[in-house]
């Protein structure tokens, strides 16, 4: 079993290193600790009742309650991101995504159609789309017969 430092937070919070939840347990038998002040959550400790801690502190190294936090962080613990950061992330994960237009097509005989599609442009006089549902395209018909085209929507 590897030689455990014992570290005690101001307030009672307190860890070994090297830090395990293993070496946790092999510090609370060697400092005859109670089994509920131990805290299993996101940073594993235990939290010495208050009339308590100047007796353990004695056996230990007292630091800032901060610093018992950053020696948590061991190489599988990584640092707390920051909200920009958190989101950036998540944006990393996203599937690419792609804008999607909503086009309205009216036809002479006065029917209107609405579609979805990616692209969306006219080239030499014909307008050209790339739909995202076969189910719901606009019916193939000369340039002749369109009276009117507009885009009614985008969505990301």
């Amino acid at each position: 079993m590897p030689d455990l430092l014992y570290f005690c937070g101001e307030k009672g919070h307190l860890i070994c290193v090297p830090y395990s939840v293993e070496n946790l347990r092999q510090m609370a038998e060697e400092l005859s600790l109670h089994k509920d002040w131990f805290r299993n959550g996101r940073i594993p400790h235990y939290v010495i009742p208050e009339q308590m801690v100047e007796e353990i502190q004695e056996q230990c190294i007292v630091v800032p309650t901060r610093e018992i936090v950053k020696m948590t962080r061991g190489p599988g613990r990584p640092k707390k991101q920051t909200p920009t950061e958190k989101y950036e992330e998540v944006q990393s994960m996203k599937p690419e995504t792609r804008k999607i237009f909503t086009i309205r097509v009216v036809y002479k005989s006065g029917y209107v159609h609405d579609f979805d599609c990616y692209s969306f442009r006219m080239e030499q006089g014909k307008w050209l789309w790339e739909t995202v549902s076969s189910a719901n395209r606009p019916l193939d018909l000369g340039m002749n017969d369109i009276a009117a085209v507009w885009q009614i929507g985008v969505k990301e």
